[in-house]
């Protein structure tokens, strides 16, 4: 009998890109469900509910507020009140495993801030912060990563002189993000062949520029609705 692979949530937050929002203890990732239709008909005593479109449910941060967080909860505010989306935020689940908008598969994907609910400020206490989050398009939840100076780049494959994409769990039909390199940071690609060296990858967002990877360099691969 195997053991099962509980989560611990403590290491968990949200991140506009590789920025930490601070101040956050509490986080809820989007769910899916969907529509229904209510199916009636003459002389038949049971109705019947038909499932019909999917929806992403609504997803949320909460924890204190930080007033100086120009990077992070200040950004939520700004882009709630410019009504523009966040294609890059990032809702970690772990300290290395996140779920973003999936931009290889659908590339106007976002996650909205709904709203920022009000400050309730008391004598004794901490003054929080919660936001509620909507997504349009698709998420993805990434949960493999390679990173280091071993990694390159050409415009069809990203390779590793390490050899550990097949030990990190990529795979085919991945989508793949890249951060700290000096040219692909924008290209957001699918995974179509594996191998431990090799990644054979499409460009779905942007071109893939051939060169070598820096020490600070990392790719994430993830899939939609991926929860292993």
């Amino acid at each position: 009998m195997s053991t099962p692979n509980y989560q611990k949530g403590a290491k968990a937050k949200a991140a506009i890109g590789t920025t930490t929002i601070k101040g956050l203890n509490s986080l809820t990732i989007p769910g899916v469900e969907r529509n229904t239709i209510d199916v009636e008909e003459f002389d038949q005593d049971f109705d019947f509910t038909v499932p019909t479109s999917a929806k992403w449910t609504e997803g949320a941060l909460a924890g204190n507020y930080v007033g100086n967080d120009s990077t992070g909860q200040t950004v939520l505010r700004q882009r709630l009140f410019d009504n523009e989306g966040l294609p890059n935020l990032r809702l970690y689940e772990n300290e290395s495993d996140f779920w973003a908008p999936d931009l290889a598969n659908d590339d106007s994907s976002v996650i909205y801030v709904k709203g920022v609910a009000g400050t309730e400020v008391t004598k004794s206490g901490v003054i929080p912060f919660s936001a509620t989050l909507l997504v349009q398009g698709l998420l993805a939840r990434f949960d493999a990563h390679v990173s280091g100076a071993t990694l390159a780049f050409t415009t069809t494959t990203i390779t590793d002189s390490g050899s550990g994409f097949v030990t990190a769990g990529f795979s085919v039909g991945d989508t793949i993000i890249i951060e700290g390199s000096t040219s692909n940071d924008d290209v957001a690609c699918i995974v179509t062949a594996v191998a431990a060296g090799t990644l054979t990858v499409t460009a779905k967002v942007g071109t893939l520029t051939a060169e070598s990877a820096l020490a600070g360099t990392r790719i994430h691969g993830g899939q939609i609705g991926v929860t292993e």
